[in-house]
């Protein structure tokens, strides 16, 4: 890969991710950012890599209903977005509870429930990844056919310079 389809696709990857992130703001789906903050892209000789966690491609993908008990990975996640959020659980008395103890047991029994309900119930995803890049994928090809043709031209001209 040369320097200006490397700078090409660089260009396009920001555009890309700049338009995901959009996206998915606009489809009500920022919690804490975290899936937001977890985009990058990579350009390498290969071509282009966008990472991002799993949360990106449940939202866009949708996910279906099941009956599976939540990981302990999946409750941890939950029970730290929980965290997030400072809830201030309250004792059996209806004091606030300390973050520590018998409060730990109910964040995990509260994160345990909610990531049940997940699993139990099914959404249609928004298709961020797929519109951000028809937004994005008329302004790459243009550019990367410009490139070739330039770089056609080039070789027929030298080709003709020989004869």
């Amino acid at each position: 890969m040369d320097k200006n389809q490397k700078r090409i696709l660089t260009k396009w990857s920001k555009l890309y991710l700049r338009e995901l992130k959009k996206n998915l703001r606009a489809d009500g789906n920022k919690a804490t950012g975290s899936s937001e903050r977890s985009l990058k892209n990579i350009v390498y000789s290969q071509g282009v890599l966008i990472q991002g966690n799993e949360s990106v491609l449940a939202i866009s993908e949708g996910k279906k209903a099941t009956a599976k008990k939540p990981s302990d990975e999946m409750v941890r996640r939950i029970d730290k977005w929980i965290m997030k959020k400072n809830p201030r659980l309250r004792d059996p008395k209806g004091k606030f509870a300390k973050r520590k103890g018998s409060t730990f047991n109910k964040r995990l029994k509260i994160a345990y429930g909610v990531a049940m309900k997940i699993n139990r119930t099914a959404w249609k995803g928004s298709k961020a990844i797929d519109r951000a890049y028809n937004t994005t994928e008329q302004m790459l090809g243009d550019e990367l056919t410009k490139d070739i043709k330039d770089k056609i031209n080039k070789a027929l001209e030298q080709f003709k310079g020989n004869k």
